[in-house]
């Protein structure tokens, strides 16, 4: 199996790792008591989460695209 880091595997991990941190953040906003300043933490990490997960779903779909052009 090749190791070698693809776009469309970093774009996997992107994904994986936004949502993750995603879920992680609104969770803590969802259920947890929140101190001074740490409803402002919990917001720009899910916001982080999300944006990472974007990036991840352009890597893979550029990747995709470039596979399908290559076909043709």
């Amino acid at each position: 199996m090749d190791k070698k880091i693809t776009p469309r595997r970093l774009g996997i991990i992107f994904v994986i790792g936004g949502g993750a941190v995603s879920i992680y953040h609104i969770g803590h906003i969802l259920t947890k008591k929140l101190g001074k300043g740490g409803l402002n933490y919990r917001i720009a990490g899910a916001l982080t989460g999300g944006l990472c997960i974007s990036i991840g779903a352009n890597l893979i779909a550029n990747s995709l695209h470039d596979k399908l052009l290559s076909e043709a």
